[in-house]
């Protein structure tokens, strides 16, 4: 111990650092990026001002094994307590409190991910919640990654200094201010203070309140509720940078707070809560700040939008007795839009004594572009044309198109950027955001439906993901120079015979200078079965819009048409275009118990909004009407199992332009089904009780009948040896009231085990939870200490305590010459006291054993060694 005390003390001789020359309340490290591979590191420093521990420079980590000196940057030349001349000995910002900003730039060879470290030994003395803080180093951190396909990044810049101090019973409140240059998401964590090699401290805690202490993760507000102890503390915290959903960086401050006590009540602070504003509008608020002590208020402001190059805010900042106010002015634009907020910072401080108390409020600003303005919409062809005036806004990058069948009567409130998920719009395009007003959509090549009534709306997009308020709504459709399709029905079922029929609506704006006719429909037929279209049918008159088709087998196969429109002038015959496709509506039945699941589908160009149910009625032999849903599919239950059912669906629809029949009606083929019970059991959940003594494990489960109400009439018992090995089929208990079962591996406890529950119709439920017994539930193997083999029948033979879960043993018994006097593979020994190979009695005295165990455990037989000494008493 006191060659120990005597390095210390010579390490601490020898190193310049006296054992009281404590100094460091807090720290941070930042960086920017400068240009290439290369970037300026900032470590910032908060320090006891009358400390001989001032330093004029620092050590630091760059991350990559390098190591670099950092010079003070701050302040003015001047001698330090510790009696040093330094070019710079920082700045004042408190009483007592020193703040100083080291400074230098380092080129890494490559991307990479880098953390960048600090440590000094002169954390402050007498820290409550750091046990023995004057030896424990302050350790801080920044994590810089270097990543082409990230982009480049500069860390947040914290706004606000880690000086504020609290009073007994009093909420202190602490906020970084933290500000990030390149628009990033910040997060923040409380994290443990660490000290040397960055490892947490030993005995670490938060400190002590009546409540709580916590941080807001998106604000970053550090409140402490009602302080219990006056004293020095430390807490830390990550402040954490997201890009694009991902993490890229952090930056950790370790900061002391200063608890005293005193009778004084902080300042309160009122201004507007969080607020959206579109860029190009001024953003006027008032904040103010009162305090009931009636003490001399400070109000100051601070945070990103003060310090954007392009307009910045105003803040004046004021100072008053017991009341003041200021207003908040930012004359916003385009170059404000980013994806995260911006966020003030307010910070009311008074000026009792001994302890100054502050308020901290933040306002979260939300700077959303303005809309883009469409002017026009035009129908071409199978296309739809849209033009926009001139984006005002020069750096967004792209604008989204999107588009929806039927308008959407909705416009944007103050913070809703982009289009609502529920709106139904669907993005179709991004194009360039400037030089570009117009945009022609053929549904990729595709072509648009006739008879739907498309709408457009646009909105900007910015480099970071930011979006705008959205357009206004143009909406139109395609002229109908095509004839549309409205019906693909089912007619009758039938594995041969089954018939569908097909019906569309003429075109009644056919433009004669470019298609004079005479025209043709021809009538295409395809299927999952036959997938290439077949022609079955043609017309030449315009007005003939019904095809019936027959000797189809609609029971088992959805069949999907279209029509071919062409221009028959002779001399200047063409395909005009084709209908889009439509499916006959198929319907599926999966059975169950008591009940049927219906499910249907049919693809088709116009919406279908609702679906009648039928099912036949064999007392009437009629359909009844059984519901109308708008989903795709439905349980009818309250069945007899085993009974069959026979049900068709009609579907309900419509497109979105005048001109074309409404409702749309079309029926699916005639499907049946059969309820039975297919439903298993509620899985079982099983508990094991080990008795040690016999020993055995006891099973005991759960009964589904209990639980969920379902019946069960039989368990399967499924149990391995060990989790290396299958389970098997151990035991069936045939009645669903037996929920227990006690077994053992020869004598073993160890094994594994799960219980499967049955119903009478041999349906199973999903295996219970898998219990596993471990070799060591039991008293493990174990000699003891003394044996008599003096022929009196008690203790006459050296046995193990009662054991579970050996296989063998390899067994020897040495005197204490280190001869072998008994050697045996039988677990329970046995040794009568004689030497094995002479069969004479062994002298009175103290033996030693060695075993090589051979343990059945839950990972196979595993050999442990055990030795030790026995006392051969014969008296």
């Amino acid at each position: 111990m006191k060659l120990r005390t005597l390095i210390i003390f010579l390490w601490m001789l020898f190193s310049g650092v006296s054992v009281f020359a404590t100094h460091q309340r807090a720290g941070e490290i930042l960086y920017r990026h400068i240009d290439g591979l290369t970037y300026e590191v900032i470590v910032i420093t908060y320090t006891y001002s009358e400390s001989p521990a001032d330093r004029c420079e620092l050590e630091i980590l760059w991350g990559d094994g390098n190591t670099g000196i950092l010079p003070r940057i701050n302040g003015d030349a001047g001698i330090t307590p510790g009696g040093i001349f330094c070019e710079h000995t920082g700045e004042m910002v408190d009483d007592l409190i020193r703040k100083n900003v080291y400074s230098a730039r380092h080129t890494y060879a490559s991307a990479g991910d880098y953390t960048i470290s600090v440590e000094d030994p002169n954390r402050n003395y007498g820290v409550i919640n750091i046990p023995n803080s004057v030896n424990i180093p302050l350790y801080i951190d920044t994590r810089l990654l270097i990543n082409p396909f990230v982009g480049i990044n500069n860390s947040p810049e914290l706004l606000l200094p880690p000086i504020d101090k609290g009073c007994v019973e009093h909420p202190f409140i602490h906020n970084p201010g933290a500000w990030d240059p390149d628009g990033d998401s910040l997060s923040y964590e409380l994290v443990a203070c660490r000290g040397a090699g960055g490892l947490e401290i030993p005995g670490y805690t938060l400190p002590e309140a009546s409540e709580s202490i916590t941080i807001n993760e998106i604000t970053g507000d550090i409140v402490w509720e009602s302080p219990v102890m006056q004293g020095e503390y430390n807490i830390a915290f990550l402040i954490k940078e997201y890009r694009n959903g991902q993490l890229i960086g952090h930056v950790t401050r370790d900061m002391q707070i200063i608890i005293s006590a005193c009778d004084n009540e902080a300042p309160t602070i009122n201004t507007i809560t969080d607020t959206c504003i579109m860029a190009g509008d001024v953003l006027i608020f008032t904040v103010s700040a009162s305090d009931v002590d009636n003490d001399n208020i400070l109000l100051t402001g601070t945070g990103g939008p003060m310090l954007v190059d392009d307009s910045p805010a105003t803040f004046p900042e004021t100072e008053g007795l017991g009341f003041v106010a200021s207003e908040f002015r930012w004359n916003t634009n385009c170059s404000h839009v980013q994806k995260s907020d911006w966020q003030m910072f307010f910070k009311a401080t008074d000026d009792s004594e001994p302890i100054n108390l502050s308020d901290i409020k933040t306002v979260n600003i939300k700077v959303v572009a303005p809309p883009p303005e469409l002017f026009n919409i035009t129908p071409v062809g199978n296309s739809i044309t849209i033009e926009w005036l001139p984006y005002e806004c020069d750096n967004a990058i792209t604008l989204d198109v999107y588009r929806r069948p039927g308008s959407y009567n909705w416009e944007p409130g103050p913070c809703d950027a982009g289009l609502p998920s529920e709106s139904g719009y669907v993005k179709v395009a991004e194009v360039p955001a400037n030089n570009v007003s117009l945009f022609t959509d053929d549904d990729n090549g595709a072509g648009l439906v006739h008879g739907i009534n498309y709408c457009y709306r646009l909105v900007a997009v910015f480099a970071d993901g930011a979006e705008s308020y959205a357009s206004n709504e143009l909406c139109t459709a395609l002229k109908k120079d095509m004839p549309v399709i409205t019906h693909a029905t089912v007619e009758s079922t039938s594995a041969t015979a089954g018939e569908t029929q097909v019906m569309w609506s003429m075109p009644t704006e056919i433009d004669y200078e470019i298609t004079p006719g005479p025209f043709r429909y021809n009538v295409f037929r395809f299927s999952s079965e036959n997938p290439d279209p077949v022609l079955i049918e043609t017309y030449t008159n315009l007005e003939d819009t019904i095809f019936t088709d027959t000797d189809l087998n609609t029971q088992t196969v959805q069949y999907e048409y279209y029509i071919e429109f062409l221009n028959e002038t002779p001399g200047n015959e063409f395909i005009i275009g084709n209908t889009k496709s439509a499916q006959t509506p198929f319907l599926s039945i999966e059975s169950s118990d008591s009940r049927l699941l219906l499910s249907w589908s049919a693809e088709v160009p116009w919406v279908n909004t609702k679906t009648d149910i039928f099912r036949y009625n064999e007392a009437t032999s009629l359909w009844d009407s059984l519901t109308t849903v708008t989903s795709s599919g439905y349980t009818d239950t309250a069945l007899i199992n085993e009974q069959e059912y026979c049900y068709y669906i009609r579907t309900r629809g419509s497109y979105s332009t005048p001109g074309i029949t409404t409702p749309l009606l079309n029926l699916s083929q005639e499907a049946c089904g059969v309820p039975e019970d297919n439903i298993p059991p509620c899985p079982v959940t099983l508990f094991i009780n080990t008795n040690c003594d016999i020993p055995e494990n006891r099973l005991r489960w759960t009964n589904p009948e209990h639980e969920c109400g379902t019946q069960t009439s039989s368990y399967t018992i499924y149990a391995a040896p060990d989790q290396l090995n299958d389970f098997f089929p151990l035991d069936s208990l045939q009645h669903p009231e037996d929920t227990t079962y006690t077994h053992a591996f020869d004598g073993a406890i160890t094994g594994c085990y799960f219980v499967v529950a049955v119903d009478e119709k041999g349906n199973r439920s999903e295996p219970s939870n898998i219990v596993c017994i471990p070799h060591d539930t039991c008293s493990v193997y174990k000699l003891p200490n003394v044996f008599t083999p003096n022929g009196d029948g008690y203790n006459d033979f050296l046995t193990p305590f009662p054991y579970t879960s050996v296989e063998r043993v390899d067994a020897e018994i040495l005197n204490r010459w280190g001869q072998v006097v008994f050697r045996t593979d039988d677990p329970n020994l046995n040794w009568d006291g004689r030497n094995q190979s002479t069969s004479k009695e062994c002298a009175t005295g103290v033996y030693f054993y060695v075993i090589d165990l051979h343990e059945i455990t839950l990972q196979g037989v595993i050999q442990r060694t055990i030795s030790g000494q026995v006392h051969l008493l014969r008296e």
